[in-house]
């Protein structure tokens, strides 16, 4: 994106239709969220960011992540899932047994 001119009430810029899409909170053009582009279409810039900016102080993102690590922190463990299934098969059990703890 650049910005090729002035106005009295803000800015002209050249930009891709992509480019546009990612301003207004789409991914891409074929984002079924994406604004229809064209001359003289309005892009709520302002609501995109808003939207954004609050995710990023959300308190469920924020649990979530600490879900999905300690989820992570427990897999990463030996004995969490190794240690089972190898006492399991030296014990002349089945093929394996599965067991998974988890922290929350």
């Amino acid at each position: 994106m650049k910005i090729i001119g002035t106005t009295d009430k803000g800015f002209i810029v050249e930009a891709t239709g992509n480019e546009l899409c990612n301003v207004a909170g789409a991914y891409w053009t074929g984002d079924p969220s994406a604004p229809k582009l064209g001359v003289g279409v309005e892009v709520d810039v302002s609501a995109a960011y808003n939207k954004l900016y609050a995710l990023q102080d959300s308190d469920a993102i924020r649990q979530s992540v600490e879900r999905l690590r300690a989820l992570a922190s427990d897999l990463e463990r030996e004995d969490v899932i190794i240690g089972p299934v190898t006492r399991d098969l030296k014990e002349g059990g089945a093929a394996w047994t599965p067991f998974i703890r988890s922290s929350f």
